[in-house]
């Protein structure tokens, strides 16, 4: 599994981005997310760690 910078872009960031975005339109001024990740049986630590860093990135 490869997550990153694939052709849809940054994962983490596209999904804190995208997010933040959704509210922000509605009206909301967010000021708290939180995660719940599903992961695959054998996602290595190495792939989890540049995602979550990519999220922590977007803030």
């Amino acid at each position: 599994m490869r997550l990153g910078h694939g052709s849809g872009g940054d994962i983490g960031r596209l999904a804190v981005c995208g997010t933040v975005n959704d509210l922000a339109m509605s009206g909301a001024r967010p000021r708290y997310l939180s995660c719940s990740l599903l992961l695959e049986e054998g996602l290595t630590m190495a792939t989890l760690s540049r995602l979550m860093a990519s999220m922590g990135r977007a803030t």
